[in-house]
Protein backbone atom coordinates (compact mmCIF):
# COMPACT_ATOMS: atom_id res chain seq x y z
CA UNK A 1 0.00 0.00 0.00
CA UNK A 2 2.19 2.70 -0.89
CA UNK A 3 -0.47 5.03 -2.18
CA UNK A 4 -3.16 4.33 0.21
CA UNK A 5 -5.99 7.10 -0.34
CA UNK A 6 -9.42 7.04 1.30
CA UNK A 7 -11.87 9.46 -1.06
CA UNK A 8 -14.62 11.21 1.09
CA UNK A 9 -18.03 9.77 -0.85
CA UNK A 10 -20.41 12.97 -1.90
CA UNK A 11 -17.10 15.27 -1.37
CA UNK A 12 -16.15 15.99 -4.97
CA UNK A 13 -12.50 16.25 -5.64
CA UNK A 14 -11.21 15.91 -2.37
CA UNK A 15 -8.84 13.40 -1.27
CA UNK A 16 -7.15 11.96 1.76
CA UNK A 17 -3.59 11.03 1.47
CA UNK A 18 -3.00 8.23 4.44
CA UNK A 19 0.37 7.67 6.26
CA UNK A 20 2.34 5.06 3.88
CA UNK A 21 5.65 5.01 5.69
CA UNK A 22 5.89 1.30 5.24
CA UNK A 23 5.42 0.98 8.90
CA UNK A 24 1.60 1.20 9.36
CA UNK A 25 -0.84 0.57 7.03
CA UNK A 26 -4.79 1.36 6.68
CA UNK A 27 -6.62 -2.09 7.22
CA UNK A 28 -10.09 -0.93 7.88
CA UNK A 29 -12.57 2.03 8.14
CA UNK A 30 -15.79 3.23 9.33
CA UNK A 31 -18.12 5.60 9.22
CA UNK A 32 -19.01 7.97 12.11
CA UNK A 33 -22.17 9.88 10.43
CA UNK A 34 -23.40 11.50 13.18
CA UNK A 35 -20.03 13.30 13.44
CA UNK A 36 -19.06 13.54 9.73
CA UNK A 37 -16.43 11.71 10.58
CA UNK A 38 -14.49 8.41 9.15
CA UNK A 39 -12.25 6.21 11.40
CA UNK A 40 -9.37 4.75 9.61
CA UNK A 41 -7.77 1.93 11.50
CA UNK A 42 -4.38 0.67 11.29
CA UNK A 43 -1.92 -2.06 11.48
CA UNK A 44 -0.06 -0.77 14.40
CA UNK A 45 -3.35 -0.30 15.87
CA UNK A 46 -4.12 3.43 15.78
CA UNK A 47 -6.78 5.23 14.17
CA UNK A 48 -6.79 8.55 12.37
CA UNK A 49 -10.14 10.37 12.17
CA UNK A 50 -10.64 12.03 9.11
CA UNK A 51 -13.66 14.85 8.77
CA UNK A 52 -15.74 14.59 5.83
CA UNK A 53 -16.37 18.45 5.88
CA UNK A 54 -12.86 19.74 5.00
CA UNK A 55 -11.54 16.47 4.43
CA UNK A 56 -8.78 17.21 7.27
CA UNK A 57 -7.00 14.97 9.46
CA UNK A 58 -7.92 14.62 12.83
CA UNK A 59 -7.40 13.38 16.41
CA UNK A 60 -4.73 10.37 16.44
CA UNK A 61 -6.16 7.56 18.98
CA UNK A 62 -4.57 4.11 20.52
CA UNK A 63 -7.78 1.96 19.43
CA UNK A 64 -5.75 -1.32 20.18
CA UNK A 65 -2.55 -3.30 20.84
CA UNK A 66 -2.25 -4.95 17.34
CA UNK A 67 -3.40 -4.66 14.02
CA UNK A 68 -7.21 -3.50 13.78
CA UNK A 69 -8.98 -6.05 11.39
CA UNK A 70 -12.81 -4.67 11.67
CA UNK A 71 -14.46 -1.85 12.83
CA UNK A 72 -18.04 -0.64 13.60
CA UNK A 73 -19.64 2.24 15.29
CA UNK A 74 -22.69 2.99 17.19
CA UNK A 75 -24.73 6.12 16.95
CA UNK A 76 -27.02 5.18 20.21
CA UNK A 77 -23.76 5.18 21.99
CA UNK A 78 -20.56 7.07 20.52
CA UNK A 79 -18.71 3.90 20.61
CA UNK A 80 -16.94 2.78 18.00
CA UNK A 81 -15.52 -1.66 18.09
CA UNK A 82 -12.38 -2.21 17.18
CA UNK A 83 -11.50 -6.12 16.93
CA UNK A 84 -7.76 -6.69 16.43
CA UNK A 85 -5.13 -9.49 15.44
CA UNK A 86 -4.33 -10.48 19.05
CA UNK A 87 -7.90 -11.36 19.68
CA UNK A 88 -9.30 -8.43 21.60
CA UNK A 89 -11.97 -5.74 21.02
CA UNK A 90 -11.78 -2.14 21.91
CA UNK A 91 -14.28 -0.17 22.81
CA UNK A 92 -13.69 3.49 21.77
CA UNK A 93 -15.85 6.59 23.28
CA UNK A 94 -16.25 8.86 20.34
CA UNK A 95 -17.75 11.70 22.37
CA UNK A 96 -14.29 11.82 24.43
CA UNK A 97 -11.52 10.22 22.69
CA UNK A 98 -9.07 11.08 25.39
CA UNK A 99 -11.21 8.66 27.45
CA UNK A 100 -9.30 5.34 27.72
CA UNK A 101 -11.01 3.06 25.87
CA UNK A 102 -12.30 -0.31 27.18
CA UNK A 103 -11.31 -3.96 26.02
CA UNK A 104 -13.01 -7.19 26.13
CA UNK A 105 -10.18 -9.47 26.00
CA UNK A 106 -9.40 -12.55 24.38
CA UNK A 107 -11.08 -14.82 27.12
CA UNK A 108 -14.46 -13.42 26.39
CA UNK A 109 -13.76 -14.02 22.83
CA UNK A 110 -12.90 -18.05 23.43
CA UNK A 111 -9.35 -16.71 22.41
CA UNK A 112 -11.48 -16.59 18.72
CA UNK A 113 -11.02 -13.87 16.20
CA UNK A 114 -13.28 -11.59 15.39
CA UNK A 115 -14.89 -12.56 11.64
CA UNK A 116 -17.60 -9.89 11.69
CA UNK A 117 -19.10 -7.26 14.26
CA UNK A 118 -22.63 -4.96 14.50
CA UNK A 119 -24.31 -2.89 16.82
CA UNK A 120 -28.26 -3.69 17.43
CA UNK A 121 -30.42 -0.32 18.54
CA UNK A 122 -29.19 -0.21 21.72
CA UNK A 123 -26.19 -0.21 21.26
CA UNK A 124 -25.19 -4.15 22.35
CA UNK A 125 -22.24 -5.56 20.42
CA UNK A 126 -22.47 -8.82 18.73
CA UNK A 127 -19.67 -10.42 16.69
CA UNK A 128 -18.99 -13.95 15.17
CA UNK A 129 -15.68 -15.26 15.80
CA UNK A 130 -13.70 -17.57 13.90
CA UNK A 131 -14.70 -20.75 16.13
CA UNK A 132 -18.89 -20.10 14.70
CA UNK A 133 -19.90 -18.54 17.51
CA UNK A 134 -22.37 -15.55 17.47
CA UNK A 135 -21.37 -13.22 21.14
CA UNK A 136 -22.63 -9.96 22.24
CA UNK A 137 -21.62 -7.89 24.89
CA UNK A 138 -22.87 -4.40 26.63
CA UNK A 139 -21.03 -1.89 25.61
CA UNK A 140 -22.58 1.18 27.97
CA UNK A 141 -19.64 0.94 30.85
CA UNK A 142 -22.74 2.00 33.80
CA UNK A 143 -24.86 -0.63 32.48
CA UNK A 144 -21.78 -3.13 32.42
CA UNK A 145 -20.21 -2.13 35.83
CA UNK A 146 -23.81 -2.00 36.93
CA UNK A 147 -23.99 -5.88 35.97
CA UNK A 148 -20.92 -6.66 37.48
CA UNK A 149 -21.94 -4.92 40.51
CA UNK A 150 -25.29 -7.08 40.61
CA UNK A 151 -23.64 -10.58 40.40
CA UNK A 152 -22.55 -10.59 43.95
CA UNK A 153 -18.64 -11.34 43.55
CA UNK A 154 -16.35 -10.94 47.08
CA UNK A 155 -15.23 -7.35 47.21
CA UNK A 156 -12.56 -6.38 44.18
CA UNK A 157 -9.43 -4.36 44.60
CA UNK A 158 -9.08 -0.97 42.88
CA UNK A 159 -6.28 -3.16 40.46
CA UNK A 160 -8.78 -5.96 40.04
CA UNK A 161 -12.05 -3.75 39.10
CA UNK A 162 -9.43 -1.64 36.63
CA UNK A 163 -8.33 -4.89 35.04
CA UNK A 164 -12.09 -5.94 34.56
CA UNK A 165 -13.75 -2.90 32.97
CA UNK A 166 -10.50 -1.46 31.12
CA UNK A 167 -10.83 2.08 33.30
CA UNK A 168 -11.28 3.20 36.48
CA UNK A 169 -15.38 3.66 37.83
CA UNK A 170 -16.84 4.10 41.19
CA UNK A 171 -17.76 0.95 43.15
CA UNK A 172 -21.43 2.30 44.72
Amino acid sequence: MDNCKVIAEGLENLTTVLPANGKQHAFCVASIPDKRNLAVCFSDGGVQMINLNDDSKGEWVAGGHAKLEHAVYSPETGILALSSADKRIALLNTNDLQEKPLFIEEHSLGNSKVKSMTFDNKGTLYAITDDNRLRHWETDPNKYASALAAMNLPPLTDTEWDLIVGREFTQE
